[in-house]
């Protein structure tokens, strides 16, 4: 050995013991004798960084790799500093290049893959987590850590399926893992496959008590299938674990919210505000809480907390223009409203090559009016059509094609599209398109220029004679027709459809025929009604028939705006918290001269209603 190696092994060794002075002062003799000595300005780049001396330790060490090139030991431990300093894209790249001629070597692996983690970039940590589960001791607890370390970045890198496998050879293995039946179950929770998550996060609680995600994961799979009692026991439970999981009491207010107990979940939200103030997602969904209270004012305030914390925040600009349409500011309202397409979940604009109208002159101008929401939205504002033909536009409309029949005689429109989902090849070239919904807002409809709110829809002559003939002579019944549940899938359903028994308050009138207009619906034992609803086909058939009515009946649905758009007399009965169109408070509607609204005074409870409508049903008819 020559008198610098017995220095160097030294000064090594001094190093190790934690004697770093010494170790430096030797390391810096050798290189004043030799200063290509890699190994020493190795040791001292290393001493250097035990220092807190990081930029000089990295400098010392890329010496180093320049004099031997990019060995192992060198990259990596230029990696190890470097990751030190922050820079761990500095790092990673050093541990791939140090794995170029180590590929196998674990640590080296391990440290990659945690780096490539913390920068999220999923799949090649994934890629090497898989080396680093092959150079492992099978079945070894670092096998096992390696391999849920892979699993999980599997999961976040989207592939869920080959995460659920790797889950699953670890419990093959040890089926008490907790976090792998964990991790497993969220991972069928992502891929909708809800019966496997649930029993994974069952089989959690079992082993685990005290596990508050599965609890809270739990909730959220039952507030999903609308089990809102079974969601709301999960969320306290996983409350009651950790009184602090702050998922959990946001999700307990949701649930509360959307099974119609609003003043509930208003607690719930503050109690989330007062541990986190800013919140914002809390503040929107405690505006949505006062709103379903018809507290407009208060939810307008939450609403506008939110923008204060997240500016230009869709959901909570379209809530508040939401609460300005309910309280008839509809100037305002409309602003707002027109950020509904930006609302997480909504339907984006679709991708017309034609400018959105704005106003500008129509005259010798083409316009595609197209539908965008439900039948009830389209039957409400084709009003605008004729609107736009007066201002000199060639009109085309693109709506639902159960509507046409019905839709196709009215007067200033070019030409009619049946819609085809959100595709646009089908639809000829305009200069300007425009969805339904924001006509009001481009013309500043006001309460006082709603256009035609005494109809503007006219059933074609043949069905108007054929329901003539099938109702027959007339007499002193009224004829009214009755609607008592929109659209299952509606995702107001439940609040705005009549269960059909308590159609019984309306039984017995005997000035009145009622003539059932409810498609979809079986009879309801509760209520003697003329069963036209089988022989409905379209909507120009339906509207043939209500033209030879006295009045309808109607929840909040198509057939309410169809009486409404026919001119004919319609009451429309309302949920305690209404649609924005129906605004609050009053009974009538600008929207339709013929229509009466009649209103629950307590969410959920339709008997009052209907009890009033009977009174005015035999008050009208003598």
């Amino acid at each position: 050995m020559s008198v610098a190696s017995g220095h160097f092994l030294h000064a090594k060794s001094l190093h190790l013991e934690g004697r770093l002075p010494e170790a430096e002062s030797i390391y810096l003799q050798l290189l004043e004798q030799n200063p290509g000595d890699v190994e020493c300005l190795h040791h001292l780049g290393l001493l250097h960084a035990d220092t807190n001396r990081l930029d000089t330790g990295i400098q010392l060490i890329r010496v180093a790799i320049g004099i031997e090139g990019p060995k192992p030991w060198l990259c990596r431990n230029l990696g190890i500093v470097l990751e030190r300093c922050g820079d761990r894209r500095g790092a990673i790249g050093c541990y791939r290049q140090a794995l170029l001629e180590a590929p196998t070597d674990h640590d080296l692996c391990v440290a990659l893959a945690t780096l490539l983690t913390l920068e999220e970039r999923h799949a090649e940590a994934a890629d090497i987590w898989r080396t680093a589960v092959e150079s492992a001791l099978w079945n070894s607890p670092e096998e096992r850590r390696c391999r849920a370390a892979l699993a999980d970045a599997l999961t976040l890198a989207g592939d869920r399926a080959a995460a659920i496998d790797q889950y699953t050879l670890l419990l093959t293995r040890d089926p008490d893992n907790v976090e792998a039946l964990f991790h497993r179950a969220v991972a069928y929770m992502q891929e909708s496959k809800r019966e496997e998550a649930i029993a994974g996060f069952q089989r959690t609680l079992a082993l685990d008590s005290g596990h508050a995600r599965a609890a809270n994961n739990l909730g959220v799979l039952e507030q999903l299938g609308r089990n809102y009692e079974s969601a709301i026991g999960y969320y306290r439970a996983a409350i009651r674990r950790d009184p602090a999981y702050e998922a959990a009491i946001y999700n307990l207010g949701s649930a509360w919210q959307e099974s119609n107990h609003a003043k509930n979940a208003i607690c719930v939200y503050r109690k989330v505000l007062k541990r986190r103030p800013d919140h914002s997602a809390a503040w929107t969904n405690l505006g949505n809480a006062w709103l379903a209270c018809n507290q407009t004012q208060t939810a307008s305030d939450c609403y506008r907390k939110t923008l204060e914390l997240t500016p230009s925040e869709p959901a909570a600009e379209w809530n508040l223009g939401i609460s300005s349409l309910l309280r008839g500011e509809l100037a305002d309202g409309w602003n707002g409203y027109e950020r509904r397409f930006e609302v997480k979940g909504a339907t984006p604009r679709r991708p017309f090559s034609a400018p959105l109208w704005k106003g500008e002159s129509l005259a010798g101008k083409s316009l595609l009016f197209h539908a965008e929401q439900g039948l009830g939205d389209t039957l409400q504002f084709i009003r605008y059509a004729r609107l736009f033909a007066a201002q000199g536009a060639e009109v085309h409309v693109e709506c639902q094609a159960a509507l046409l029949p019905l839709l196709n005689g009215m007067e200033g429109v070019q030409q009619w599209h049946a819609a085809a989902g959100p595709g646009i090849d089908h639809l000829p070239p305009t200069d300007y398109q425009l969805p339904m919904l924001s006509a009001p807002a481009v013309v500043n409809t006001t309460l006082s220029s709603i256009p035609s709110p005494d109809g503007y829809l006219r059933a074609p002559e043949r069905e108007r004679r054929r329901w003539a003939k099938w109702l027959g002579p007339r007499n002193r019944r009224r004829r009214v027709g009755i609607c008592w549940a929109g659209n299952p899938n509606h995702k107001n359903d439940k609040n705005r459809s009549i269960p059909s028994d308590l159609l019984a308050a309306l039984d017995g009138i005997s000035e009145v025929d009622w003539i059932n207009l409810q498609k979809g619906h079986p009879l309801p034992g509760s209520l003697e009604l003329w069963n036209a609803a089988r022989e409905l086909r379209n909507f120009a058939d339906t509207a043939g028939l209500i033209e030879n009515l006295d009045l309808v009946v109607s929840v909040d649905t198509s057939v309410a705006h169809l009486a409404g758009a026919l001119g004919k007399p319609v009451w429309v009965l309302l949920p305690f918290a209404p649609d924005w169109r129906w605004m609050l408070d009053r009974p009538d509607s600008p929207w339709y001269s013929g229509a009466r609204l009649f209103r629950q005074s307590e969410p959920g409870d339709w008997r009052p209603v209907l009890d009033r409508v009977a009174h005015e049903v035999r008050a009208t008819a003598q």
